[in-house]
């Protein structure tokens, strides 16, 4: 699907944002008491000059004594006294801005350019001016210059050639006002002059068209104080012109004053774009775009609620284009739209000649949901700029503060040095803080950036799960042959993946599944190919496990078709299949120190697993509308990125001369634990107590060009980082210790220092030998190596099973098949597992004895690979459905897709009265 859009309003093309320019209350404070007299002034006068109408209207106000006369003159002219002594003390300083506020504000409110300028020229501190005008048009209290002049010409005697002059200017004016708007319009939307000189032309006809303003009125006031002495001699055709006359500098006092109330009550929100006014006179062309939920426009408002009313202003016209609406996977391949380029494909051994040979040979599809990542936080950024040379401040929700601080710098034209991107913690990841969180800190840094000021932005779970993408959904269709023993000996395996509206990270994600699509077993001839698809959705992107589940997860359904076939215990066929020590995988990587033997037993045993298949079958004969199943699911995870360059770390450790170590790494903390494992390998490395060692935050200024946090290498990575460090700076403590021996951590420190050894250094480490250097996880029994946290390592693999529990069984983001709205956000649209999800009995136990000598103090990345764990459930959920069809008299293969919901499941059961539903 796409669409062109027309825009009802000139928007810069990002979406809108929550940031926090000054609001009314702090504008006020700004202006001080002086404008705030102003105001409540002018809504006495403006009280005061509607009884005066009244008035005049019913009893001719000419007839009532002069005292009475002046007085009222007087105090209907007060507020534009101070606001023109106000005039002559600010304009000449801020004629520029002046000129600059009349352009923000006359374009969008051409038919309201009754302006009452007291506002923009009061208040003495630089930049307040330029901070009211560029949040909202300046509707105020106060009153326009209609009646100060009056108290000077009342009593004069008129000219026939003075009150022509005078009669021209009221009737002149605004014709001439009509003309400079016209002009100011064609000015600020030509491209055919430079910038600078449309500027400063358009700033001299505003300042033209004040002045027409200003005159006009003066006429009205002049004309109306003339014409009053007439009255006397009863020149009848005038007295009508003078009642109009002072129901015209009525009207004008009471709109201000509506419009006055209306503003402070925030009523009236209005779109200023932060953009600069070169962009923003530049009205947009239609555009096309892919989807739906399209990023278009910015809002700058000083509070949430305001945002949120002025992005509902924006008009956005849709047209759809020509072509199909693409949304599904199938949609995708009836179209034949696909990323070209970017197919994957891995091939071991003689497929071709090896189906054809195999004993049975069975043919199947699956398909896999997406997941939406639904972290605690949302996408958040906070803006500072430091207001010196370009450099900003960005505090990210990212996994990638890196990544962040590039694309600022790139949008703003400034060099990275400028940007500075730091991350104290962020309320949950799970991949989707890889990229995405770009999305949003480069609108807000052009804001910061434009207006210098701090701007916040924080998505609300909606406009959350809308943008950001999930999950990448997997379709697959494979052909598989297999003896009757079960052992397969061929796979060949079509992968296709829902990438969305832009590539982003769907190549390195098919990658993954690509070399995960033989999970734990040996398959000897092998062809696997994947393709990615472009679809009318947003952009889908990197979550925890990164392709790897959605690869393994076609290989175990293939074995649990296999045995289905055969009429097998599934168990027994992935016995049979597991991988053993020395085997290759089909990307030609032996497996060296192979502990799935050792963990698919152990397993076994403490699920007891022959005396619980023996109860559940009992179970199922007694039952005929209950059925329960059970499923055994191995798991090898590879620990690694697959974009080689992305495999390195960097490390800074400064220890101070009272001995506390500052220690500053590249991964990021997002609630994984990774801080208190890297305090840790400080702490054994140092041989010092953990509290003397402190990480405040994860910031590009310290340590630069950082990996994601992510592809579960952050322990592995910054781990070995951390200890680089910390062995250099022991190797420097050296002859300080063997001076003394029995020193303190303290004491050593206060003498490197006297002797001038540097106490601060660098830490790096890159993978060594790597192409794709698997280590083997297994679980429920997980060998994890040398844990370097049991406690959080234990709370990974719980975590990571309950979200594979959600993927497979309950989660499932649906999506309009006509414009690929997300049908699915929010919490109340969208289920995770909660706390009673978690199952009653839950063991988690870790494989003991197994070091690995790849990675810090031998421990194991844990991250990701417990995720895929859950997939037992569905595969179990499976095992069950199967006997309930059985006892039906169906037999055979049958097809459920992930996740197996509530619908799926009663679906698969079929009986009588699911044959009813289907053939109605």
């Amino acid at each position: 699907m796409q669409t062109k859009m027309d825009y009802s309003y000139n928007c810069s093309y990002f979406q809108y944002n929550n940031v926090t320019p000054p609001n009314i209350g702090q504008q006020i404070k700004a202006l001080g008491k002086f404008a705030m007299g102003v105001g409540i002034a002018g809504g006495i006068s403006t009280a005061l000059l509607i009884v005066l109408f009244i008035i005049n209207v019913f009893t001719n106000i000419k007839k009532s004594p002069a005292r009475r006369r002046r007085l009222l003159c007087w105090i209907t002219s007060m507020p534009m006294v101070v606001s023109i002594l106000s005039l002559f003390i600010f304009l000449i300083p801020r004629a520029s801005d002046i000129c600059d506020t009349v352009k923000q504000v006359y374009l969008p409110f051409v038919l309201m350019h009754f302006v009452d300028l007291a506002l923009l020229i009061q208040g003495g501190e630089e930049g307040v001016l330029n901070e009211v005008v560029e949040v909202h048009a300046p509707f105020s209290l106060c009153q326009p210059p209609c009646c100060f002049f009056g108290i000077c010409v009342h009593d004069l005697t008129f000219t026939k050639i003075r009150l022509r002059i005078v009669k021209g200017l009221v009737y002149q004016a605004p014709v001439l006002q009509f003309v400079l708007i016209i002009i100011m319009n064609v000015l600020d939307h030509a491209d055919f002059l430079e910038k600078k000189t449309s500027d400063k032309l358009f700033q001299f006809f505003a300042l033209l068209n004040i002045l027409a303003f200003m005159f006009g009125i003066w006429g009205f006031n002049i004309l109306n104080a003339a014409l009053s002495p007439m009255l006397r001699t009863k020149w009848k055709r005038y007295i009508l012109r003078t009642k109009v006359l002072s129901a015209f500098v009525v009207i004008l006092k009471m709109q201000n004053f509506i419009l006055g109330i209306l503003y402070f009550a925030n009523v009236i929100p209005c779109i200023i774009p932060y953009i600069s006014p070169s962009i923003m006179r530049k009205r947009y062309r239609p555009r096309i775009f892919r989807i739906s939920t399209q990023v278009i426009a910015c809002v700058v408002a000083d509070n949430l609620a305001l945002a949120q009313r002025a992005s509902r202003l924006v008009k956005v016209t849709y047209r759809p284009s020509a072509g199909p609406t693409i949304i599904t996977i199938q949609d995708a391949i009836d179209n034949n739209s696909f990323y070209e380029g970017h197919a994957r494909q891995i091939i071991k051994g003689n497929v071709d000649a090896a189906l054809p040979n195999a004993q049975h040979v069975l043919e199947g599809t699956f398909q896999m949901a997406g997941q939406e990542h639904f972290y605690l936080e949302t996408q958040a950024v906070l803006v500072v700029p430091k207001g010196e040379d370009g450099e900003l401040d960005v505090t990210c929700s990212t996994q990638n503060p890196s990544e962040v601080q590039q694309v600022v710098a790139e949008v703003l034209g400034l060099p990275a040095n400028r940007v500075v991107c730091r991350v104290k913690r962020m309320g949950g990841g799970f991949g989707g803080k890889e990229t995405r969180s770009a999305m949003l800190a480069a609108p807000a840094a052009v804001a910061s950036f434009r207006l210098q000021r701090p701007v916040r932005c924080m998505l609300d779970r909606d406009e959350d799960m809308m943008i950001t993408g999930t999950r990448h959904p997997f379709m697959a269709r494979y052909k598989v042959g297999f003896d009757s023993t079960g052992k397969i000996t061929a796979l060949d395996v079509q992968l296709f993946s829902n990438g969305g509206n832009t590539m982003d990270l769907s190549r390195g994600i098919m990658e993954r599944a690509v070399f995960h699509i033989d999970n734990a077993y040996q398959i000897d001839n092998l062809r696997c190919h994947g393709i990615v698809c472009r679809t009318n959705l947003p952009s889908n992107t990197a979550f925890r496990g990164f392709g790897g589940p959605q690869g393994m997860a076609v290989i175990e359904n293939v074995m649990t078709d296999v045995a289905t076939y055969l009429n097998m215990d599934p168990l027994a066929v992935r016995s049979l299949n597991l991988y053993r020590e020395g085997d290759e995988t089909h990307y030609n990587q032996r497996l060296e120190y192979c502990t799935l033997d050792r963990c698919w037993s152990e397993c076994q045993a403490l699920a007891r697993t022959d005396q619980r298949r023996k109860e559940i079958d009992n179970f199922n004969r007694a039952h005929r509308f209950k059925k329960r199943g059970m499923a055994l699911i191995p798991t090898k995870f590879g620990i690694a990125f697959t974009a080689l360059f992305l495999n390195q770390a960097g490390a800074l450790v400064h220890v101070y001369k009272d001995g506390s170590v500052l220690l500053t790494h590249g991964g990021t903390e997002m609630g994984q634990g990774l801080h208190t494992k890297m305090l840790q390998v400080a702490s054994r490395s140092l041989n010092i107590p953990v509290d003397l060692i402190f990480i405040s935050e994860t910031s590009t200024d310290k340590v630069p060009n950082t990996s994601p946090t992510a592809a579960s290498a952050g322990s592995d990575l910054n781990g070995m980082a951390v200890l680089n460090a910390c062995q250099i700076l022991m190797d420097r403590l050296v002859p300080i210790r063997k001076a003394n021996p029995e020193g303190t951590w303290q004491q050593w420190i206060q003498d490197a220092y006297f002797q001038r050894i540097s106490l601060s250094t660098t830490g790096f480490y890159k993978t060594p030998d790597i192409g794709y250097d698997f280590s083997i996880e297994d679980g429920i029994v997980m060998d994890l190596g040398e844990s370097l946290n049991p406690a959080i390592d234990i709370g990974q693999v719980e975590g990571g099973f309950v979200q594979g529990l959600g993927l497979f069984t309950l989660e499932e983001p649906l999506f309009s098949p006509s414009n690929g709205q997300v049908m699915t956000r929010g919490p109340s649209n969208y289920k995770i597992p909660s706390a009673d999800d978690i199952p009653e009995e839950f063991n988690v136990s870790l494989l003991r004895g197994c070091p690995n000598p790849h990675a810090v103090y031998s421990s194991k990345a844990v991250g990701e690979p417990p995720l895929f764990l859950a997939s037992s459930v569905f595969f179990a959920i499976k095992d069950a459905i199967h006997s309930a069809r059985t006892e039906a008299g169906i037999t055979g293969n049958f097809t459920i897709n992930s996740p197996a919901t509530s619908e799926r499941i009663r679906m698969a059961c079929e009986d009588d009265l699911i044959r009813k539903v289907i053939f109605f």
